[in-house]
């Protein structure tokens, strides 16, 4: 094993991404040694104890999102605080960006929440062009604009980028007032999203969530006929995920993506 080998397994295995996968790779092959009573009580704890909490997380995050973001728009004075809770609904993002099943496969919802990699900067182009634009910059248009104008990656160019992100653009110039409807717009339609995904999951109003599917296979059940299917699911989106890590997260800011 080379250095740059080693040190994406060492990266891989310190991200959150990474720990969670390895957690449920475990205790997926410790279920296959103990019968069908094994393989239930994993699907239970995957589902309700692991993804579903995850995407509640993600919701409560993007909830703190849209406030910071409307605090800042008030004043325009530091964008630290903002930042940084852009920061940790990213991470809350991550927790469950390798599940490749369920409701945020429903809809583009995954690309909604996150336009990435994005390898022709077309977010910045997007995002800009709307700026521009004499749209409406509400939520409502947010939904039906262009992926790369919209969810964590687009704001993380209005929050981060040198230029598109500067402090100054939100206090000076005749765009100034609509790069910050932009911003809360965009954080908002962001929460729209995450909440529907937490409500899909969790369930409620005398409805079954997607957890309850996923845990409960059976002749009655049209996605997960028999415990087999959902842990071929879950050991697909194991595997698929952890190589996205490999190759997007870490080979390419290593070099070693070819």
């Amino acid at each position: 094993m080379n250095n740059k080998q080693l040190l994406i397994r060492q990266c891989l295995q310190k991200t959150v991404v990474g720990r969670g996968l390895l957690l449920m790779i475990v205790s997926l092959f410790l279920s296959a040694c103990g019968g069908e009573s094994a393989e239930q009580k994993l699907l239970l704890n995957v589902a309700h104890n692991i993804i579903t909490p995850a995407y509640v997380e993600l919701d409560v995050q993007a909830v703190e999102l849209v406030k910071q973001s409307a605090a800042f728009c008030q004043a325009t004075k530091d964008k630290e605080i903002l930042q940084q809770q852009w920061r940790k609904t990213m991470v809350a993002w991550a927790r469950v960006q390798a599940v490749s099943f369920g409701p945020i496969e429903d809809a583009n919802l995954r690309w909604k929440l996150q336009f990435w990699p994005d390898r022709k900067d077309l977010t910045r182009k997007k995002v800009e062009a709307l700026i521009a634009s004499k749209d409406l910059l509400s939520a409502e248009r947010i939904a039906t604009a262009s992926v790369s104008a919209k969810g964590l990656a687009a704001l993380e160019y209005l929050l981060f980028d040198q230029r598109g992100g500067a402090l100054d653009r939100y206090r000076e110039g005749p765009q100034a007032g609509r790069r910050c409807e932009l911003l809360l717009a965009t954080a908002t339609r962001v929460q729209q999203v995450t909440q529907q995904l937490a409500v899909q999951w969790r369930g409620g109003d005398n409805r079954a969530g997607y957890a309850d599917k996923f845990a409960s296979p059976g002749a009655n059940n049209s996605v997960y006929p028999d415990n087999n299917s959902a842990l071929a699911q879950l050991l697909d989106t194991l595997i698929v995920g952890a190589e996205v890590v490999k190759r997007n997260k870490l080979g390419i800011a290593l070099a070693v993506d070819k």
